[in-house]
């Protein structure tokens, strides 16, 4: 099992994670969902989690 999976099976460590770093993770991978705003990436990439500010949170 890979830490993403155990993070999201985890219902009490997201909430920690939420709670503490503002962090909110997808319920799945999903495409970068800022990529419309003509940013270039040099690696083709997924996002699983946001932060409050809007970053996200990406495999590449």
């Amino acid at each position: 099992m890979d830490k993403l999976q155990e993070v999201r099976e985890n219902e009490q460590l997201r909430t920690l994670l939420m709670t503490e770093c503002d962090i909110y993770f997808y319920d799945k991978i999903s495409e970068v969902q800022f990529s419309g705003n003509n940013e270039e990436y040099s690696l083709a990439c997924k996002a699983f989690a946001q932060d409050g500010s809007g970053g996200e949170y990406v495999f590449l």
